[in-house]
């Protein structure tokens, strides 16, 4: 969602999120808000008259993505057992020239590789850490399993053959 005329408040973006939105930038880059949420962010204009030591400090402002493991309760197994899921951290500089200053990368091959680092960056951090939180879940179910089932009659035989004569 992109904020009209740029204004927006804590009202305004409890609006954008009720209605499904899940990040939110504004076209003035020097607008804050009380949170630092993909709800807030700045939006950053690529121009030629910015430096690449103020388009580096552009780089410490972004967005990943990460694992986080929390701890659930089953009442059916009567057991907490660990859960993943991804979560967005947001990262921002705050006011700097790299968020005030328009920034061009026409004809200029070291700006467009940091832009592309920089969505390099955000890609590289959905899959890494996706599949770390698809092989932990599965580690973490297969635990569940184990410990849920504590009755014997529940837990699976494998049959042993006898060795061929």
């Amino acid at each position: 969602f992109a904020y009209p005329y740029g204004l927006y408040d804590d009202d305004v973006i409890a609006a954008v999120k009720e209605a499904g939105y899940l990040a939110a930038c504004t076209i003035d880059p020097g607008a804050t808000a009380t949170a630092d949420t993909l709800l807030t962010l700045p939006r950053t204009w690529v121009y030629d008259w910015t430096t690449l030591d103020d388009f580096a400090a552009l780089l410490l402002q972004s967005c990943i993505v990460v694992p986080r493991t929390e701890v659930i309760y089953d009442p059916q197994c009567q057991i907490r057992f660990k859960q993943m899921r991804l979560e967005t951290k947001v990262f921002k500089q705050g006011q700097t020239p790299a968020t005030t200053t328009p920034v061009n990368c026409q004809n200029n091959a070291e700006c467009l590789g940091a832009l592309a680092l920089i969505g390099g960056v955000s890609a590289a951090s959905v899959v890494i850490s996706g599949s770390i939180v698809i092989v932990g879940n599965t580690v973490y179910w297969l635990e569940k399993q184990g410990r849920c089932l504590s009755d014997p009659a529940q837990i699976p035989r494998v049959s042993q053959s006898e060795p061929a004569s």
